[in-house]
């Protein structure tokens, strides 16, 4: 047992800075064991990360490979629908009269239009996998514009579809049928969205880049929607009572298929006053 004698020694020893030291020396030690403490949080708040993004990962894999099935299995069937209408269209079942031969030619329209999009969902589910190849050859950029203009219908919507003075134009060197394709997708937006106006369409090389760029005098993309333009599935007007139909697809494909060419899509636009997509690719691919 202390004395009185060693008490007061003791005492006498915690000077004012032996006790300030020793609060400091306290602090220190309860601030480690909070940081301690965080760390493990932290640790585990990381881990639920890890494994809600890897189940969202397989979730995404899981309605990719979805689509990409059920597109298959829609696409031949109706590829020998397809292949009946023409057969009945040409009197291979007997005489055809005229208000027939129209009724079929809806009909055939509307299985084309299907199976367009299932081949675009078929398309951009490959993409994602990266399962898509790219076949490259020599070919003039206006060729690839006269067929994405035919293929996006741009002749039929009553809108005047305008082609720059394009002068001497350079060969790409590229996957014709791809460039084709996201330009088909990018022209056959601009007439969408376009009701009355234009649609204007211009080409240039810069060094070993080249530019499509088209405009239209269209309803315009807010700033808003700008962000998910690109996205699949995404429309600034995604209600079921929106003004203009599609499913949403047509963007996303192009600009997966510009990157996957080496290039990209970008697009400036406002409401109400229309919209510009350029399309950036090099002039010669390489893989």
């Amino acid at each position: 047992t202390a004395t009185p004698a060693s008490t007061s020694a003791v005492s006498t020893a915690m000077t004012p800075d032996s006790r300030s030291l020793l609060r400091v020396v306290a602090d220190q030690m309860a601030a480690a064991a909070e940081k301690a403490r965080l760390i493990d949080e932290l640790r585990g708040s990381n881990a639920e990360l890890e494994r809600q993004y890897a189940a969202v990962v397989e979730a995404r894999r899981l309605q990719d490979e979805f689509l990409a099935n059920v597109s298959h299995e829609l696409r031949t069937p109706l590829t020998s629908v397809l292949g009946y209408l023409s057969l009945i269209e040409e009197g291979a079942a007997g005489p055809v009269t005229t208000e027939q031969r129209e009724t079929l030619s809806e009909v055939k329209a509307s299985s084309e239009k299907l199976l367009g999009l299932i081949g675009d969902l078929l398309d951009l589910t490959s993409l994602k996998r990266s399962e898509l190849t790219v076949t490259s050859t020599s070919f003039d950029p206006r060729e690839t514009l006269k067929d994405a203009v035919i293929a996006a219908g741009a002749r039929k919507t009553g809108v005047s579809l305008n082609v720059e003075n394009l002068g001497t134009i350079a060969l790409m060197t590229s996957d014709k049928a791809k460039v084709t394709r996201l330009l088909t997708a990018i022209l056959a937006n601009a007439f969408k969205f376009t009701e009355q106006g234009e649609v204007r369409v211009a080409m240039e090389a810069k060094g070993d880049r080249f530019a499509f760029r088209i405009s239209d005098t269209g309803v315009g993309i807010s700033e808003d929607a700008q962000r998910f333009v690109f996205d699949e599935f995404r429309q600034e007007d995604g209600s079921a009572t929106r003004r203009f139909g599609g499913s949403g697809l047509g963007l996303a494909l192009a600009r997966q298929l510009a990157r996957l060419l080496g290039g990209n899509v970008t697009v400036s636009s406002a409401s109400g006053k229309g919209s510009t997509f350029v399309v950036d690719l090099p002039l010669i691919y390489r893989s």
